[in-house]
């Protein structure tokens, strides 16, 4: 399904809104994947700078054993337009801080 996504994603160069939730956002690394060098490192890319999104809801149910999506989460923030970020991310632990 990540692997749908991410080519979808790459058709629609014109979304105004994003909504992901449920068991796509334990799994998007194809879909960050796709995003992080669109947003990142425009050089040598012919993937679209989605400019109209302004809308991100990245809401999963929350699972212990399976948060992990930080790191999916984090290209959202370089999207030029963005005015409203929702997202369930898991928290580092402790012993990862210090």
């Amino acid at each position: 399904m990540d692997a749908f996504i991410a080519l979808l994603f790459t058709r629609v160069p014109k979304l105004r809104s994003l909504r992901m939730e449920g068991n796509i956002t334990q799994e998007a690394r194809l879909f960050s994947n796709v995003l992080r060098p669109a947003l990142c490192y425009r050089n040598g890319t012919d993937l679209p700078g989605f400019r109209d999104i302004h809308t991100v809801v990245f809401n999963g149910a929350y699972s212990r054993s399976r948060m992990a999506n930080t790191e999916n989460v984090l290209p959202l923030f370089y999207l030029p337009t963005l005015r409203k970020l929702e997202a369930f991310i898991d928290t580092p632990q402790s012993e990862a801080i210090e």
